[in-house]
């Protein structure tokens, strides 16, 4: 939270909604600290460290690096 409002390019925050370790409201206070330049993308059923088994993460990664 501390040093998130002083970054200026867009950010990308991708959260499970089932993440135990680290609650997605965490994500989503981090969010609205600068909606126009923080984007935060929930993977429905994601854990803490299963992201990538979901084919979704790997669609919006790839329509990130293609902006």
């Amino acid at each position: 939270y501390k040093w998130i409002a002083d970054v200026k390019c867009h950010t990308y925050i991708i959260h499970g909604t089932k993440d135990w370790l680290i609650p997605i409201k965490q994500s989503v206070q981090l969010q609205q600290i600068n909606p126009r330049r923080i984007t935060l993308i929930r993977i429905e059923g994601g854990g803490h460290n299963n992201l990538p088994s979901f084919p979704v993460y790997h669609n919006f990664i790839r329509d990130i690096l293609k902006i």
